[in-house]
């Protein structure tokens, strides 16, 4: 009896406190197309091309890959681009005609982020992913199933 009331207050804390829960992610293309030019690792001899462009007609819509925090919602280098954070994946989308969301909205997968712009001259849609600091190659990402926990402030905690 005992056992059974402080199991329940303690479950009753935990969620009026906010209890870390564990929710699983996985990566979706942002936009539908074709994929262009693909990941080609940078090293330290040359840049490589650090994501792959998806093929679409200026103005497409552009979705989260997967549910997360966005980091950066602005101009790079005279373009528009956003980065979610996914918790061990970070992604980027651009060049983008126009952005959606702003910096700090939690969004999930598919939300609107932009409509796409003209990337390398053409049309088409940059995106690229990162673990930490290293550019890794988002359709290797994809269907990948990743593990975190989201703290109780709504922060994911790698």
């Amino acid at each position: 009896m005992v056992r059974g009331v402080v199991v329940s207050v303690i479950t009753v804390m935990l969620l009026l406190v906010g209890a870390p829960r564990t929710s699983a992610v996985v990566l979706e293309l942002p936009a539908d197309g074709p994929v262009g030019e693909r990941f080609d690792a940078p090293t330290r001899f040359g840049p490589g091309h650090r994501g792959v462009d998806i093929e679409v007609r200026a103005g497409t819509r552009v979705g989260a890959a997967a549910p997360g925090r966005v980091t950066f919602a602005g101009w790079v280098a005279g373009s528009r681009w956003v980065t979610v954070d996914h918790g061990p994946v970070r992604t980027t989308v651009g060049p983008l005609a126009s952005i959606a969301v702003a910096r700090g909205r939690w969004v999930v997968t598919g939300t609107r982020l932009g409509g796409s712009g003209w990337a390398h001259g053409r049309q088409t849609l940059h995106w690229s992913a990162r673990r930490g600091d290293r550019y890794v190659d988002p359709l290797a990402q994809r269907r990948l199933v990743a593990t975190l926990t989201r703290s109780g402030g709504g922060r994911w905690v790698r």
